[in-house]
């Protein structure tokens, strides 16, 4: 006679300190919790309204950060503008003798300095502006691929 044991995959939840009284059972089954997620997303793509609103909303915080971040560029290249205007007043003044040296030294590391700054802030706002994240989404496309994933999702084996 053949004993044979049953496995269910099953979720696990942690309730960050909330303890049992959020909810008595600590486990879902696997199957379950997956099944209503892909009824959740069938729903949100059916309702075309809501769908389109929450990726047109997604866009507008992305079209301000990106606005925001532009505006933050202009002011570092307005910055790094007047740190080289400084900067080459300062060698205009060491060459006519105008500055004790280690005045002229002191203010001239300084404006170094800044623009190391500045350069390094520029380069990292550029980076953030060429990045995936801060693309416009097309809603159709989106739509599109939560379709072929749902589709090869149902497709597939859950063992």
């Amino acid at each position: 006679m053949a004993v044979r044991k049953s496995t269910a995959t099953m979720y696990m939840v942690h309730f960050n300190n909330k303890g049992s009284s959020a909810c008595k059972a600590n486990s879902i089954k696997a199957y379950e919790a997956e099944e209503i997620v892909l009824n959740r997303v069938l729903e949100f793509l059916k309702d075309s309204e809501r769908f389109i609103n929450s990726i047109e909303a997604i866009n507008k915080d992305t079209i301000f950060t990106n606005i925001q971040l532009k505006d933050e560029l202009e002011d570092i290249e307005s910055q790094l503008n007047e740190t080289n205007l400084n900067q080459e007043k300062y060698m205009e003044a060491f060459e006519h003798n105008s500055l004790p040296i280690a005045i002229l030294q002191e203010r001239l590391q300084k404006v170094s300095h800044q623009k190391a700054e500045l350069e390094q802030r520029r380069s990292g706002l550029s980076i953030q502006l060429n990045s995936e994240d801060l693309k416009v989404i097309q809603p159709e496309i989106i739509k599109s691929l939560i379709e072929k994933f749902l589709d090869v999702f149902k497709e597939s084996s859950r063992d």
